[in-house]
């Protein structure tokens, strides 16, 4: 019986100074855990599956802006071709179809989940394909980590000025959201002078999913 009341202290002791370090805390220093791993490892714009293909069939390389030639398939999650380029014995996914457009679209930790790979090959297949380090799965996964964050007034104000020193315009108009509904992104780009990470987060903000997002 002592045992179990020496436990039952032990236990709202540590009860009492989880209770006094959040009630010590300023705002800005606790943060509310608001995103989980599932979070960060979902497919925004999938579903993708595997294309039909046959071993020893030659497909073209995004990424290595090659020929190469079907010789397996990954056992990851999202099962993948694995090709050979003529000449050479490094094998390696085949970036196309799918694969392509999850690199271009995709946040970094969902495509290493997915497709069983390292976030450095990632960046290495981002940069062939001309896709800058943000996509708009990497800013949707940003702005679910930044719910909950308190910021003080002095680092509102400061990120104010930041934004108009730099000359962003924050607000978007009823003409805009209609151009991001019916015209690719580069032109969107073009049109209204938003950079294009701009164009990525407001087109995620309005549920736009799929459609025109990279032409």
């Amino acid at each position: 019986m002592s045992g179990m009341l020496a436990v039952g202290l032990v236990e709202a002791a540590h009860v009492a100074a989880a209770v006094n370090l959040v009630a010590s805390a300023r705002p800005s220093q606790y943060i509310r855990p608001t995103m989980t791993n599932a979070d960060r490892i979902r497919l925004l714009f999938g579903p993708y599956t595997m294309p039909r293909f046959r071993l020893g069939q030659t497909v073209m390389d995004e990424a290595r802006d090659r020929d190469v030639v079907i010789c397996g398939i990954t056992d990851a999650r999202i099962p993948w071709p694995m090709g050979l380029p003529k000449g050479s014995r490094a094998r390696s996914l085949v970036v196309f179809d799918g694969l392509a457009d999850a690199v271009r679209r995709e946040s970094n930790q969902a495509i290493c989940h997915w497709w069983g790979i390292t976030g450095q090959t990632v960046s290495i297949w981002r940069k062939a394909l001309g896709v800058g380090p943000v996509t708009a799965g990497t800013l949707a996964v940003r702005r679910e980590q930044l719910v909950g964050k308190t910021r003080s007034a002095a680092t509102r104000r400061k990120l104010r000025a930041a934004r108009r020193a730099r000359g962003a315009r924050p607000v978007w108009t009823k003409a805009e959201d209609k151009l991001l509904r019916t015209l690719p992104v580069a032109e969107v780009v073009r049109r209204t002078g938003r950079t294009r990470q701009a164009v990525y987060m407001r087109r995620f903000d309005l549920g736009i999913t799929g459609g025109l997002w990279d032409k």
